[in-house]
């Protein structure tokens, strides 16, 4: 089981933006057909309008890849880009040299919730779309995070549409797709800390049980 400190988590965002501020994005390689992708760890421009960066999903993104030798794709600089809502950037260009090289056959897209939200995650599918291609698949993870009693919405408040990262990319290469929104309450709280590691673990024990076979 892995236990980490709310310490080392922010030590794992801030060495990644450090060590690679003067890029759009780092790519870490793993060795399964999984693409973990967080656009929004550092700030993004939405027609114009400065949008304040999603901390938590870079460490929450990080150790779950590490952890189940997952690829995983990290925004590490604002270019007055969004990479979530922009159909034409750099970071989608990447992620598209990234699933014909590596093979990708699934991605998983973290993003952060704000703390007056209900729910601990949102699961956004594009009413279904993205994830058609194993419904048993989505299913399986919805099962796992309710089971360890995190409030799950689907499609609500945010269901993946348009140019997200998860709707351009199940469109594009008919690859399967999930955004998963993660309350900030959980990444972004010390006191939340073992909230957080029973998360990580939640997933990398999804993933590890579903691709690492």
């Amino acid at each position: 089981m892995i236990k980490t400190s709310f310490k080392k988590t922010q030590e794992i965002r801030k060495n990644i933006i450090q060590n690679n501020k003067n890029c759009d994005s780092v790519f870490f390689e793993g060795s399964n057909n999984v693409l973990i992708s967080v656009p929004h760890g550092v700030s993004q421009t939405r027609l114009g309008k400065l949008k304040v960066a999603e901390i938590g999903t870079i460490p929450l993104g990080y150790i779950v890849a590490k952890n189940t030798n997952s690829n995983i794709i990290i925004k590490t600089k604002n270019n007055f880009d969004d990479a979530n809502f922009d159909e034409n950037c750099n970071y989608k260009k990447r992620i598209s040299k990234i699933i014909k090289s590596r093979n990708i056959k699934y991605i998983i897209d973290f993003h952060g919730l704000a703390k007056h939200r209900p729910m601990d995650i949102n699961l956004g599918i594009n009413l279904g779309r993205t994830i058609e291609t194993d419904v048993n698949l989505f299913e399986s993870l919805n099962n796992c995070l309710i089971k360890q009693k995190f409030i799950v919405s689907i499609d609500q408040p945010f269901a993946s549409l348009y140019n997200t990262v998860s709707a351009y990319f199940s469109r594009k290469y008919n690859v399967w797709t999930i955004q998963v929104e993660v309350n900030s309450a959980i990444t972004n709280i010390s006191t939340n800390i073992e909230k957080f590691n029973l998360l990580i673990n939640t997933l990398i024990n999804w993933i590890n049980n579903n691709f690492n076979n």
